[in-house]
């Protein structure tokens, strides 16, 4: 059994970052492919569920899939991990040609310290709130990548 989507990589980790040093993590790119070559897909939208990071928009790159940029978003926090999940909605019923995808709303980000909010461009599409258990309309599917960085003194 295929599974029907996959992402390269499959989880993404920023290594150090922050602390004394101020360490800054190279953004990253996350591409979704189909699990059979040829499938007709569209990425919809791209979310980040947690803090810590901000994704730009989806962008069809043809063959070779649907690509994102994902970026530690650089705010000051506390030592230790900060992870979240990227989540991407796909939508199975449209070939990848059709149109781009919509913007998703830029939200605020809260630190374990104070609330501070995030600074990001217009293609940044940031969301805290719980994309992973919506109602999902028939021919679409979301798929799930585990983002990780680790805050050092």
């Amino acid at each position: 059994v295929s599974k029907k989507f996959y992402t390269s990589p499959p989880s993404v980790r920023f290594g150090f970052v922050g602390g004394s040093s101020n360490a800054v993590a190279s953004p990253r790119m996350v591409t979704v492919f189909p699990g059979e070559e040829g499938t007709p897909f569209r990425v919809t939208k791209a979310v980040i569920e947690g803090r810590g990071f901000t994704v730009g928009l989806p962008t069809d790159h043809g063959n070779d899939g649907w690509q994102v940029e994902v970026r530690y978003d650089e705010q000051k926090r506390s030592k230790g991990p900060v992870e979240a999940k990227l989540i991407f909605h796909i939508d199975e019923t449209a070939a990848s040609s059709v149109s781009t995808p919509s913007a998703a709303s830029t939200s605020t980000d809260t630190t374990s310290s104070a609330s501070t909010s995030t600074a990001s461009t217009s293609t940044d599409t940031t969301s805290t709130a719980s994309t992973s258990t919506d109602t999902l309309a028939p021919g679409a599917s979301i798929l799930e990548v585990r983002l990780h960085a680790e805050v050092r003194d």
